[in-house]
């Protein structure tokens, strides 16, 4: 599928997009039949029909990333462990009813909290009253990624890739919370030589490079990317050739341990892999390091009214 329709999209570039999407998501939606679709549109842009370009037939049986993610749940949830697993296939394609229903096959109890209410406070209502009865919590990144604290939970699994790093890296820190009393885990699943592996890649490299860049404040600073932006950069590095580090290299352990009480995917939060604290010394050590690092900012001086500030900067 993915060689054909590249093949097609060398001929007409139109045809990347189709490409780039079917590429990435096929892999972990292929339990069903689907039907690669191409939009035609008039000159002013309006969708007008479409031209099927492949029929693709489900794959029957348990895929091997299925069975993957239930064995490690399974595995997870003997050792004590909850687990958050994150999906991008959410909406009119969603997989998340399927990977549900694969987990119970394992006599796990499983959740999925879909988008719903945009009130953040009515979703952690909704979460704080189930997690006590559940292993597993299915959702898609976006829908957890602010205003949420999910300590419940210690094992966190992409299944999919999520193309903004600011939202991956947002709803991964809902477990790194000041009241996590076990190491977290996350865990970035992928078929190997498939287009969600080289995706991985890239976004292995904007992971390190952000970490370099704002250190700490990494959650907070970064700039939302867009979707749109990110398929692009991987479509031309794969029709360019270019070459993307493997991910052993990218997600080995740079540092042997991570200050951060923001939590870092590439390296084990320094207190989090300690014996267990109290809820009251986890909350003294947040607050000392937050104390620290507001030491090492810089303050800027006192403006005159009616100018703009920033810390250590004034316009």
């Amino acid at each position: 599928m993915v060689q054909a329709l590249k093949a097609q999209a060398l001929q007409d570039r139109r045809l990347l997009s189709v490409w780039i999407q079917w590429a990435l998501s096929r892999p972990n939606s292929c339990f069903r039949d689907e039907k690669v679709v191409a939009h035609v549109n008039d000159k002013r842009g309006k969708q007008v029909g479409e031209v099927i370009l492949m029929n693709l037939p489900a794959i029957p049986g348990t895929l091997p990333k299925e069975e993957w993610l239930a064995d490690l749940v399974a595995s997870e949830v003997k050792s004590g462990r909850k687990v958050l697993v994150f999906c991008r296939q959410t909406a009119t394609r969603d997989i998340q009813p399927r990977l549900k229903e694969v987990l119970e096959e394992k006599g796990l109890r499983v959740a999925i909290l879909y988008s719903g209410s945009s009130d953040a406070r009515k979703r952690e209502g909704w979460i704080r009253a189930r997690a006590p009865y559940l292993d597993v919590l299915i959702t898609n990144p976006g829908v957890v990624a602010t205003g949420l604290d999910l300590i419940e939970f210690s094992t966190v699994v992409y299944y999919e890739i999520e193309f903004d790093l600011t939202v991956m890296w947002q709803a991964m820190a809902r477990v790194y919370r000041p009241t996590q009393t076990q190491p977290v885990r996350v865990i970035f699943a992928s078929y190997q030589r498939t287009m969600e592996c080289l995706g991985w890649g890239k976004m292995g490299v904007k992971m390190k490079h952000a970490k370099l860049l704002y250190g700490e404040t990494v959650e907070g600073a970064l700039v939302p990317q867009d979707e749109g932006d990110f398929l692009l950069e991987l479509a031309r590095d794969v029709l360019e050739g270019r070459e993307i580090p493997a991910l052993e290299t990218l997600f080995a352990l740079t540092r042997p341990m991570e200050d951060s009480p923001l939590g870092c995917p590439t390296a084990p939060s320094r207190y989090l892999v300690t014996p267990r604290y109290t809820e009251e010394e986890l909350r003294a050590m947040w607050e000392q390091q937050m104390q620290a690092q507001q030491k090492r900012r810089r303050v800027g001086k006192t403006v005159p009214s009616g100018q703009l500030t920033l810390p250590g900067f004034a316009f």
